[in-house]
This record gives C-alpha cells, sequence and structure tokens, in this order.
C-alpha cells in the first residue's frame, strides 16, 4: 500500500464554484499563470505545499481578486514530483531529484494531473491581515521557519469556514 500524505494548494475564491465542480486543474487547463514573465510553471501540473498555501493564495488573490482559498488534497507520495523551479532548467540555483527532499528543503512539489481536495477553506479577509507573507524560504531558513510557518497555517485554518468532499459533494464543515 503506497503511503499518502496531506497537503495544500492556495488559490482565490474567484475559483472556489469551479474548483467544487471541477477539482484542482493543471494551467493547461486553466490557463493561469501567478508569475507571468517571471516564471513558467508545468502545464501539466498542480503545485502543493506543505507550509505555503497562504503564501501562495495571496498571490493568486493579487493576480486574480477575491479572499484566500485554501485547498487540501490527499495524495500518494509516489505521485509527487520536484516543483518545477528546483528542477533542471528552473528558475532557482537549488536542484532536487527527489520530491521528498524538494518537499523537505523547500516546502514545494507538484503533482501531474488534475486533484480532487477532499477540504477547502475560505479565508475572509480580517482573518487574511493576520497573515505576514516573508516569502518562500528555501534550505536552513526554510527549515528554521518550517514549525512557525506550519504553525500560521494551521491556525488560520481552524478558523476559517470549511467545506468536506465526502459521498461526491461538498457540505459545509461545521
Amino acid at each position: 500500500m503506497t503511503e499518502r500524505i496531506a497537503l495544500f494548494h492556495g488559490t482565490s475564491t474567484k475559483l472556489l464554484k469551479s474548483i467544487q465542480k471541477r477539482g484542482l486543474l493543471p494551467r493547461a487547463e486553466t490557463g493561469k499563470n501567478n508569475y507571468p514573465k517571471f516564471l513558467e510553471s508545468s502545464l501539466d501540473s498542480v503545485y502543493l505545499t506543505d507550509v505555503y498555501a497562504l503564501h501562495f493564495a495571496k498571490i493568486a488573490v493579487g493576480a486574480q481578486g477575491g479572499n484566500l482559498l485554501v485547498a487540501r488534497v490527499i495524495v500518494d507520495k509516489t505521485a509527487l514530483l520536484p516543483d518545477t523551479d528546483f528542477e533542471a532548467g528552473g528558475k532557482s540555483h537549488r536542484r532536487y531529484d527527489t520530491a521528498a527532499a524538494c518537499l523537505e528543503d523547500t516546502g514545494c512539489v507538484r503533482v501531474v494531473g488534475t486533484l480532487q481536495p477532499n477540504r477547502l477553506y475560505v479565508i475572509g479577509k480580517k482573518l487574511a491581515d493576520e497573515f505576514q507573507s516573508a516569502g518562500i524560504l528555501t534550505g536552513l531558513r526554510h527549515l528554521a521557519y518550517r514549525e512557525r510557518y506550519e504553525a500560521q497555517l494551521n491556525w488560520i485554518l481552524q478558523c476559517a469556514t470549511q467545506y468536506d468532499y465526502k459521498g461526491g459533494e461538498w457540505m459545509k464543515y461545521l
């Protein structure tokens, strides 16, 4: 049996209805790129993180409007690939051959294809203002701040409006 892991995808509530209907789609299907002219994400992948979902959601809100939305997915660890920024030819000087090393050192990975979240967190403006992003940290800085970022993410997600996907339907978590 393959080992599974819970990871997050940060985006905007402008995509809430689409995500509830179709799941998290790769860029080839959405046409959306939060880093035009700077980073070119893989057309076939959805990007995930264990700590930076709020940071990525803020970027998406800046590009698309809306409020912060974080999707939680449960994926097989064998499906994970290093984030394209950290593969050969990526924008970062760091390189990772395995997704496990990339996730450990950067907090970021990707999965090819569409993903079905099992929980969505809608974060209102007042709660979003509690979050201050220092950007994406790598290496020793990432390791030093990982616990702080995880605690901040967990606290904000606990306070957010939550929706669970069960039996093929979305239900507000009470």
